[in-house]
């Protein structure tokens, strides 16, 4: 707890890094929301326009910034601001020399857990604050023009509504690990600020778009069985888990068609492997390097 505590220290007094890779989304939805309110008081016809950004359903708006950070292709764009946060943080302690005071002190797999358990903590923050502002935002923007915003809040409601949040809070954290495990090995890497941010989002952007290559080896090569290597991506994986909690069946790509999609476990159980290897596999090597280089 005190190398966590001393993580979460150092990364919240670094408003510059935070205010534009972390607090920027609570912020930026706030504004928006702000903007959109008052043009509802003031224009009617612009603010009705803004109003009808929204799904029209508090229940799907408060979970919508979790969705831009897991679902395909929204989280191609959706993780890089988390992913640069990531990427500094790790890669920094090399610029600026910390390391070096830090880790005599302290076990090296410690300190890269406390750090990676920080990150996702200030992260998930950031999401939860912008989960609660989206909905009041919107019902408010709403009502002024005349629009419906449902469902109706009943005890039912609000139960399903807290195992839906669950579950996207669930795919959420699981997604923000893989992206840490992402950006500690990009950073830990190339021990640079700039590495690590070239590097991570290379991984980054070519995970979701690994079925392109897919696709492209299948042809080329007359081998359709290769696109079956797809159901082990973490995108499909995040997909997949969110149709079984959604609907009750498995998801099925548009892009790739799978012929035994993995069921709910299998799915989180790939989620998981994928979090070890990127962790385990950064972890490994920041073990055996030689910080004082």
């Amino acid at each position: 707890m005190r190398l966590l505590r001393a993580e979460l220290r150092k990364l919240l007094g670094n408003p510059m890094l935070t205010g534009f890779t972390v607090w920027i989304f609570p912020v930026g939805i706030g504004a928006f929301l702000l903007i959109g309110i008052v043009l509802g008081f003031l224009l009617e016809t612009p603010g009705r326009a803004m109003a009808l950004t929204s799904s029209g359903r508090w229940t799907s708006d408060a979970t919508g910034i979790w969705r831009a950070v897991t679902s395909f292709p929204l989280n191609i764009l959706g993780n890089l601001l988390p992913l640069a946060f990531m990427a500094v943080a790790f890669a920094g302690e090399y610029a600026w020399g910390t390391y070096r005071n830090v880790l005599p002190r302290a076990h090296r797999i410690a300190v890269l857990a406390a750090k990676t358990a920080a990150l996702v903590l200030v992260l998930s923050a950031s999401f939860l604050v912008t989960s609660i502002l989206t909905p009041i935002g919107f019902a408010i923007m709403r009502s002024k023009v005349g629009l419906d915003y449902g469902p109706a809040v009943t005890g039912q409601a609000l139960a399903d509504f807290a195992v839906r949040y669950g579950q996207e809070l669930l795919l959420g954290v699981l997604g923000l690990l893989v992206l840490a495990g992402f950006a500690a090995l990009a950073a830990i890497l190339t021990r640079s600020i700039l590495g690590g941010l070239l590097a991570g989002f290379g991984l980054s952007v070519l995970e979701p778009m690994s079925f392109a290559g897919l696709i492209l080896v299948s042809r080329l090569f007359d081998w359709p069985a290769v696109l079956e290597l797809y159901r082990f991506t973490v995108s499909y994986n995040l997909d997949n888990a969110r149709a079984w909690f959604l609907d009750g069946h498995a998801f099925q790509s548009p892009l790739v068609e799978i012929s035994s999609p993995p069921q709910l476990g299998g799915s989180l159980l790939i989620l998981i492997v994928w979090i070890a290897i990127l962790l385990g596999a950064s972890a490994w090597i920041f073990n055996r390097q030689d910080i004082g280089e």
